[in-house]
C-alpha cells in the first residue's frame, strides 16, 4: 500500500473513531429517563397500581396521572391493604408491571361479589399518606418508603380512570466517549503526519529532479 493511501486511510480511520465517539455520548446515548405509561386510558372508574411497580426502576419515582382537561383528578399513594380495602370488589384496572421500556402492564378487573360499579369518594378517607388533587393531570414525585406501596387513581368515581405515567431518572454512562475521541485522535495526527512527510519527500523529489534538469541543459 502507497505511503500516501495509508495516510489516508489512517487520517480516516480517526476522523469516523472521533465522529462515532461523540455519537455514542449525544444522538445515541440512551436518555437518563425511563418512562412507562400505561397503553390507553382506562375504562373502569378507578386505577390502582400492584405492589412493587413504583420499584420498576431504582430512585425516586415521579407519578403523573392524566384525564381530560376540565376532569376532577384525585391521586393517592397509600398501602397496598388500604388501597385494596377502598377499591373493594368496585371494577378497577390494576397495573401489574412493565410490559416493556415504555409501557406498564394493565389488567381490567370485573365487578366482583358484593362490589358497586362505582367507588367511594376519595376524600372521604382521612389520613392518605399522599393526595394530590387537580383538574386534568396530577403530578407527585414518591420517595421509596420500606413496606407494599400502591397508587390510587380516579377522576370522579364514575367516569374512566386517568391514565397513568412513571417515570424515573438514572445514571447513563458513555464509556465510549473518550477512548473513541482518543484513538481517533492518535490515528489522525498518523495519518496527517504521514501526509506531511509524504509530501516533502514528493517535494525533495521534485527539486532534485529539477536540479538535475538544469545542470543537465548547462
Amino acid at each position: 500500500m502507497k505511503r500516501r493511501t495509508l495516510a489516508i486511510l489512517l487520517a480516516a480511520i480517526g476522523v469516523a473513531a472521533i465522529v462515532l465517539g461523540v455519537l455514542s455520548a449525544t444522538a445515541w446515548r440512551a436518555s437518563n429517563v425511563v418512562a412507562m405509561s400505561t397503553p390507553e386510558r382506562p375504562a373502569a372508574p378507578v386505577l390502582v397500581t400492584d405492589p412493587g411497580v413504583l420499584d420498576l426502576m431504582p430512585g425516586d419515582v415521579e407519578i403523573t396521572a392524566t384525564a381530560d382537561a376540565e376532569q376532577p383528578v384525585t391521586l393517592v399513594i397509600a398501602r397496598t391493604e388500604e388501597v385494596a380495602v377502598w377499591v373493594g370488589a368496585s371494577p378497577h384496572t390494576k397495573v401489574t408491571g412493565a410490559a416493556d421500556w415504555e409501557t406498564l402492564a394493565v389488567e381490567d378487573v370485573p365487578l366482583g361479589e358484593g362490589g358497586t360499579e362505582t367507588v367511594p369518594t376519595v376524600s372521604d378517607v382521612d389520613g392518605w399518606p399522599v393526595e394530590r388533587a387537580e383538574d386534568g393531570t396530577v403530578t407527585t414525585t414518591w420517595v421509596d418508603e420500606p413496606g407494599r406501596w400502591s397508587v390510587l387513581a380516579v377522576t370522579d368515581g364514575t367516569e374512566s380512570a386517568p391514565a397513568l405515567e412513571l417515570s424515573w431518572q438514572r445514571e447513563v454512562s458513555t464509556p465510549w466517549l473518550w477512548p473513541g475521541v482518543i484513538l481517533g485522535a492518535l490515528l489522525l495526527i498518523a495519518g496527517l503526519a504521514l501526509l506531511v512527510r509524504d509530501e516533502q519527500k514528493r517535494r525533495r523529489r521534485a527539486a532534485r529532479q529539477k536540479e538535475l534538469g538544469e545542470r543537465s541543459s548547462r
